[in-house]
C-alpha cells in the first residue's frame, strides 16, 4: 500500500524538527525533539526533486526518471513532526541525546519514523546527513555531494575485496569526524551560544530553547557500523542496527545483512572477554535490512515484492523496535 503520510509517533510527546548546517563545521543535521503540538507539519523530504534524484542515482536510475516520476510522488509524503516548535514544557529539565548515523544511501529523514519515535519518548535525536559519499545525496553550502559508487573497473578481481574494505573504512573515518563536530554543536546549543546567523539552513527557532536542557552525562549512539565507535567517546551506550562488520565477500542477500561471514564476525564481537555483560544481540523476526527505514512504511507492498523488506507489518516492527531501543538505552544511561 502507498501511504501519503507516515504514522503518528508512538511516545507521549509531539515532535519538532530543526535543521542545522553550522558555518564553522562541515556537517548537516536534523534535530528531532519533544515539542509542543504544531499545526505546521513537515514534508518527508526537505527538497523532493533533489533527494529523489539522489535516491535514483544510488539505484543507477536516470535522473530524468527520478525528476519526472519519483519526485512528484515523494513530494506528497508528510511526517507528523512540527517545523521548529518550542520544546514541550512537561519534559524533564535535562534531555538525553541520541546521535543517529544513517546507513548507505540514507540522509537525515530516511529514518524519520525511528528518530521521531525516540524524540516522542523524551530524547533529543541528532540525525546526521553524512557528506562522505555514502548518502544518497547532500550539500554543504553550494557544494553538492552525490553518492559515490566505487569504481572497480581498474581493480584486479583478487584485490577488490580489500579495495572495498579500505573504501568503506575511509568513509567511516570521515563519519567519526562529523560526529565529533555534531557533539561540539550539542555543547553550543546547551551553552546557549549557537545563533541562527551561524546556520546556513533557514530555521525559525529560538536556539536558546536548548540552553541548559541537554544531559551531557547521558548520550547514546545509534548507527549502522560498530566501527564508528572510537576508544574514547562520550556515549554511555550504542545501538547498532543491522551492522556491517567489514565483511564484503559471501554477501548473497545484501538486503538482509545476515550472511555467514558477517554473522560470524558479529557473534565474535559479542564474545570478546571485555564485552560488558549488559550488551545484547537480537534479531526481530520477519525483518530485513530496510525495515528500519521509512521506505518500509511508505512503499510497503513494493518493498516486499522485491524482497527489500521482510513480511512483518512495518508499523508492528516500529513498535517492537522502539520498545527494545527505549528500554535498552534507558537502562544503560
Amino acid at each position: 500500500m502507498l501511504y501519503p503520510h507516515l504514522p503518528e509517533y508512538l511516545g507521549e510527546y509531539p515532535v519538532g524538527c530543526a535543521d542545522i548546517e553550522p558555518t564553522d563545521s562541515n556537517i548537516l543535521v536534523r534535530l528531532y525533539y519533544p515539542s509542543v503540538e504544531s499545526e505546521k507539519k513537515l514534508k518527508w523530504l526537505p527538497k523532493a526533486s533533489f533527494y529523489a534524484g539522489g535516491y535514483g542515482s544510488f539505484m543507477m536510475v536516470p535522473k530524468v526518471f527520478s525528476y519526472m516520476f519519483s519526485a512528484p510522488i515523494m513530494c506528497l509524503f508528510s511526517k507528523p513532526a512540527g517545523d521548529c516548535p518550542p520544546i514541550h514544557d512537561k519534559t524533564p529539565s535535562k534531555l538525553p541525546v541520541i546521535v543517529f548515523s544513517h546507513g548507505l544511501s540514507g540522509m537525515r529523514t530516511t529514518y524519520s519514523t525511528l528518530c521521531g519515535n525516540l524524540a516522542s519518548c523524551g530524547f533529543i535525536v541528532v540525525a546526521m546527513e553524512h557528506g562522505d559519499g555514502s548518502g544518497c545525496i547532500t550539500s554543504r553550502g553550494d557544494k553538492v555531494i552525490e553518492y559515490e559508487h566505487p569504481d572497480l573497473t581498474k581493480i584486479l578481481k583478487e584485490d577488490r575485496e580489500q579495495y572495498l574494505r579500505n573504501w568503506r573504512k575511509s568513509q567511516l573515518a570521515f563519519r567519526r569526524q562529523e560526529i565529533r563536530h555534531a557533539l561540539e554543536l550539542v555543547k553550543k546549543l546547551d551553552a546557549g551560544v549557537f545563533e541562527q546567523s551561524s546556520n546556513r539552513r533557514e530555521a525559525s527557532v529560538d536556539w536558546t530553547l536548548f540552553k541548559d536542557r541537554i544531559d551531557h552525562d547521558n548520550m547514546a549512539l545509534g548507527a549502522t557500523s560498530i566501527t564508528l565507535l572510537e576508544e574514547e567517546h562520550p556515549f554511555k551506550c550504542a545501538t547498532i542496527l543491522d551492522p556491517w562488520m567489514d565483511a564484503v565477500s559471501e554477501c548473497k542477500a545484501p538486503q538482509k545483512f545476515h550472511w555467514n561471514t558477517n554473522l560470524k564476525q558479529l557473534v565474535s564481537y559479542y564474545q570478546q572477554p571485555d564485552m560488558p555483560k549488559e550488551s545484547q544481540f537480537g534479531i526481530i523476526k520477519g525483518t530485513a535490512h530496510n525495515d528500519v527505514s521509512d521506505f518500509s512504511l511508505l512503499f510497503s507492498l513494493a518493498m516486499r515484492a522485491v524482497r527489500l523488506c521482510g513480511p512483518i507489518d512495518p508499523v508492528v516492527h516500529q513498535v517492537v523496535l522502539l520498545n527494545g531501543l527505549r528500554s535498552t538505552v534507558t537502562r544503560l544511561m
